[in-house]
């Protein structure tokens, strides 16, 4: 029986580590210029389950098999992706203050593809499509972050408005630095009309807030 167990636990260990570099590789691809529809990914297992480490030991081993920049800031912005699903699913099960906590990783994750980015573009990386990429990510990141705003009590507030400012103010310097100021202002005009239309009863709050840290213009 020690032996099947061993056994057992070996082929496991195979599995993994072959569907890790296999998930890797699916961060391979050139990015493109074609404009998708972003949407949140499946929030899965959630901060507030004994389980959700094993969760972020899966992400570890496709970290460990993802090799270029450009595919780690590809892989650290689909998990920022996931973080914010995990947050919202935490309000609606009423646990705002984790959510709030929470919301660090999804800046952390942020913060690691916006640094791979920089990093990829030192290299003389083409990173213009990636750029776009987390342009477009962002903003559905801001839109669904008003919406969590709205839901939160005031306590939690200020943790939210922290994550977007710090997540916007941090692609911006990443657009600055690979790219242009000019680009970097046309992002922060798109991010200003995607603040006009939030469909949110305190979206005048989120406003004075980006306005006072500089993100968006009055």
């Amino acid at each position: 029986m020690k032996i099947l167990s061993i056994s057992a636990a070996t082929v496991l260990f195979v599995v993994l580590i072959t569907a890790g570099a296999a998930s890797a590789q699916t961060n391979e691809a050139t990015p493109t210029n074609e404009t998708e529809v972003v949407e949140l990914p499946e929030a899965g297992i959630l901060p507030d389950s004994i389980l959700f480490n094993l969760e972020l030991w899966w992400e570890d081993i496709q970290r460990f098999f993802t090799f270029s920049n450009v595919r780690k800031a590809e892989l650290e912005a689909k998990l920022a992706m996931k973080r914010i699903a995990e947050a919202e699913k935490l309000i609606e099960k009423g646990k705002p203050e984790i959510a709030e906590k929470h919301l660090l990783q999804f800046q952390n994750r942020l913060a690691a593809a916006y640094e791979k980015t920089e990093q990829a573009s030192e290299k003389g990386k083409d990173v213009d499509a990636l750029i776009e990429k987390l342009e477009a990510n962002l903003l559905k990141q801001q839109e669904v972050l008003a919406k969590v705003y709205d839901r939160v009590p005031a306590s939690a507030q200020e943790g939210v408005l922290n994550a977007m400012e710090k997540s916007a103010s941090g692609l911006q310097n990443a657009i600055t630095n690979v790219q242009k100021s000019d680009a970097a202002e046309e992002f922060k005009n798109k991010l200003k009309n995607k603040v006009e239309n939030f469909g949110t009863t305190k979206k005048n709050e989120i406003k004075e807030h980006l306005q006072q840290k500089g993100i968006i213009d009055d």
